[in-house]
C-alpha cells in the first residue's frame, strides 16, 4: 500500500512539473507579433498576432492593417511549434509556424493555397 502512495505522489509530481513546463514555455508567445503573408489579398497582408493568457491557456486575435479582427481558435503550442487557425470571412484558415526567439515562420492554409507567413516579435520600450 506504502508503494502505491509513494507512485501517486510521484506520478502526481511529474504531472505538475510538465505543466509548469509548458506553460513556462508558451509565455514567450505572449505579446504582439508583426506579420507579413507576401501573398495574401492586400489589407491581410500584414497586421498583428496578438497572444495572450486567460486562465492558464493561450488566446489570441489576427489584426490585419486593414482593421480586420479574427479570433484565434484552437490553439496549441508544442515543441517550438505554435499552430491555430481564424476564420477569415467563411474560411477557416490554418497557421502552423515555428518559434525561434522573438521570430515566427510557418505556412497558412487557405481556400486559395499555401502561403509563407513571417512575423517578429515586438518588444516592449523600457518604462523610464
Amino acid at each position: 500500500m506504502k508503494k502505491l502512495i509513494v507512485f501517486a505522489i510521484i506520478v502526481m509530481a511529474l504531472a505538475s512539473m510538465s505543466f509548469s513546463t509548458e506553460s513556462a514555455g508558451h509565455k514567450n508567445l505572449i505579446g504582439n507579433w508583426k506579420y507579413k503573408v507576401t501573398t495574401a489579398p492586400p489589407g491581410l497582408d500584414s497586421g498583428w498576432i496578438k497572444i495572450s493568457e486567460k486562465e492558464g491557456k493561450l488566446v489570441g486575435q489576427i489584426e490585419a492593417v486593414d482593421g480586420t479582427k479574427m479570433e484565434m481558435k484552437n490553439i496549441s503550442f508544442e515543441k517550438e511549434e505554435l499552430k491555430f487557425g481564424v476564420y477569415v470571412e467563411y474560411d477557416y484558415v490554418s497557421i502552423k509556424a515555428k518559434v525561434k526567439g522573438k521570430e515566427l515562420t510557418g505556412t497558412v492554409a487557405s481556400p486559395e493555397g499555401e502561403m509563407q507567413i513571417t512575423a517578429q516579435k515586438e518588444v516592449k520600450a523600457a518604462s523610464k
